[in-house]
């Protein structure tokens, strides 16, 4: 599998029932490796609308099916705050939330596309660092990102979410 294969593209309001649809069959996945993470109310629909609105969301494709999501943020201010740890450094970041590969493609090596796509797409733009967190059972998760070179560098308190482990990848290292 080649990345050129697949591209990144900003959802738009059409987009919002299945993302949603997505996120809702993502949940008893999380569920089932004693993960809290997703198993509120977050991620909401007013959550996404917001994300999409702000053009943030982007789908992840393969021609014109779609394989997963993801928010790009430019700060996050839970970030300022770790509980332990610390950044990297201080430069401007992208931060990735609400990521998720659809169950039909899980296993098949795609959120390790996926998460390149949106590198590409971060180096693209001048940001030498991606910052991420995740729950600390979400094994899948954190072993995608330890594949693609991000360091467990602490924990963070999100506010709507509760304690999660925060990994920082910067390009060139």
């Amino acid at each position: 599998m080649t990345l050129s294969k697949y591209s990144l593209k900003i959802a738009q309001p059409k987009n919002i029932a299945w993302i949603m649809h997505s996120i809702d069959l993502c949940r008893p996945i999380l569920a089932a490796q004693q993960s809290d993470q997703w198993q509120g109310k977050e991620p909401s629909l007013m959550t996404i609308k917001v994300d999409v609105k702000n053009h943030r969301y982007h789908l992840f494709l393969k021609d014109q099916t779609f394989i997963g999501g993801a928010a790009l943020l430019s700060k996050d201010d839970a970030y300022d705050h770790l509980l332990s740890g610390s950044w990297l450094n201080q430069e401007p970041y992208i931060v990735i939330h609400r990521f998720f590969i659809h169950p039909e493609f899980q296993g098949k090596k795609l959120g390790k596309l996926f998460l390149s796509a949106i590198e590409a797409k971060v180096w693209g733009q001048g940001i030498r660092n991606v910052r991420v967190d995740t729950h600390e059972k979400n094994l899948p998760m954190r072993g995608l990102l330890i594949s693609l070179g991000y360091l467990e560098v602490g924990r963070v308190n999100l506010p709507l979410a509760g304690e999660r482990l925060v990994y920082h990848k910067v390009r060139g290292k």
